[in-house]
């Protein structure tokens, strides 16, 4: 696996996800984790995994009819963007915002409520060290 162990990046799960375990978070679609590069010039390497919330269990068939463009459409927002500004927790809810608007505009069925990231690990190029 390309991503290294201990790093300090490694493991930031998404706490409001953690915490709704146990109680009925609406309708949700578990994306399939994606890996990717980040960034344009020295590209970081992302893991991620994410959890959608539809407002009507529309959204889920849906999501799971259309899962390939909703991947693409999750890596034409997550491309371009600074790595660096993805290690701040006030970055990752920028980025939530913009996948839940970029979402809304793929489907048409059921709009997304909220986006969880059950896996989010970050690691910066290998000569960055």
């Amino acid at each position: 696996s390309p991503f290294a162990k201990g790093s300090a990046l490694r493991g930031r799960y998404d706490v409001s996800l953690l915490r709704s375990a146990r109680r009925v978070v609406g309708y949700c679609h578990r994306m399939s984790s994606m890996e990717l590069n980040v960034g344009r010039e020295q590209p970081w390497r992302l893991r991620l995994t994410l959890a959608v919330e539809f407002g009507a269990p529309t959204g889920v068939a849906e999501a799971i009819e259309r899962h390939e463009r909703l991947a693409k459409q999750i890596q034409f927002v997550l491309k371009p963007l600074n790595p660096v500004s993805l290690l701040t927790v006030s970055g990752k809810l920028r980025l939530k915002n913009e996948l839940v608007g970029a979402l809304n505009q793929r489907l048409t069925t059921a709009q997304v409520r909220r986006i969880y990231f059950c896996e989010f690990i970050l690691e910066p190029p290998a000569d960055s060290h």
